[in-house]
């Protein structure tokens, strides 16, 4: 994402909270891979990849629990 933003262009990030990657089978008995991370790991990554953090926060749906994320390419 960094290589096709423009300095300073924002995006959104949403992604499953969790720990691990894995194979699972939907609902709908499709299988599909599956990578979480923390809220932590989710930042650090942001930052270390050259995005800066405007906003963040969390969502409940469901079972799930949604890190969503406001970034934005800075160097």
């Amino acid at each position: 994402m960094h290589r096709v933003l423009i300095l300073e262009a924002g995006f959104y990030l949403g992604i499953q909270e969790g720990d691990g990657e894995r194979w699972e089978v939907t609902r709908f008995g499709v299988e599909r891979f599956f990578a979480r991370y923390t809220s932590e790991e989710a930042e650090a990554l942001l930052t270390q990849t050259g995005f800066s953090i405007d906003e963040r926060h969390q969502d409940k749906t469901g079972p799930r629990l949604w890190l969503n994320f406001l970034a934005r390419a800075t160097d």
